[in-house]
């Protein structure tokens, strides 16, 4: 952790974020938790709209990480996207080169990025071409 970091007060904000995102829901984003054999483990959100899915956020309490949990639900949200032809986004810190690697291994490509983020994505799957016989 950096100097001066106050994990108190980050959970704090973070805690108020997350209420703030559920009782703010335009219809488009949806908060979840994550269970795993019916105990939380972490939290998803997801932004759908008529362009793409995005993978607003998901974290994983750190007993559930390494267990392809995230994998599964990223893999879930592709298929979702590419059955409604829709492309994914999502952002992911700088320095998180685990998550990085995950979301390059499953098809991500950078697409931009912020001082601290880099804006990935999936493009919307291509219509297949009709025969001309």
């Amino acid at each position: 952790m950096s100097p001066g970091f106050d994990e108190f007060e980050f959970r704090k904000g973070f805690s108020e974020w997350t209420t703030q995102q559920i009782a703010a829901s335009n219809g488009e984003s949806t908060t979840y938790v994550i269970e795993v054999d019916d105990r939380p483990a972490g939290r998803l959100r997801v932004v759908r709209t008529r362009e793409q899915i995005e993978l607003a956020g998901i974290q994983l309490s750190p007993g559930y990480h390494s267990r392809r949990i995230g994998t599964r639900i990223i893999t879930d949200l592709l298929t979702e996207a590419t059955d409604a032809g829709l492309a994914m986004t999502l952002s992911v810190e700088k320095d998180n080169p685990r998550a990085q690697a995950l979301y390059v291994r499953l098809g991500f490509v950078v697409m931009g990025e912020t001082d601290k983020e880099f804006v990935m994505g999936r493009q919307r799957p291509a219509r297949p071409q009709r025969s001309g016989r």
